[in-house]
């Protein structure tokens, strides 16, 4: 079975705490501590997931949960990533 952990929206994945947002084609519904989108509404489809994700960079990149923020948090590798894949 297929599992998404990284964030459609932003490309935000915890390697030290991998969560679920995507198991085989069925969205679990999780908000992304990075830019707050939930899994399963604002990625439903790669459109929805590039217009939630301009709004995001739009507004400054500011992240939902500013306590889960790593301190070497880089949004550039991070949206490079994103991009890779």
């Amino acid at each position: 079975m297929f599992v998404e952990t990284a964030c459609r929206v932003c490309g935000w994945s915890d390697p030290a705490l991998p969560e679920d947002l995507w198991r085989g084609g069925t969205p679990l519904h999780v908000i992304c501590d990075c830019c707050g989108s939930e899994s399963g509404v604002e990625d439903i489809s790669w459109r929805t997931a590039l217009r939630a994700r301009k709004a995001w960079l739009d507004a400054g990149a500011q992240w939902f949960a500013p306590e889960e923020r790593p301190a070497d948090w880089d949004l550039t590798a991070q949206l490079v990533r994103l991009r890779s894949r």
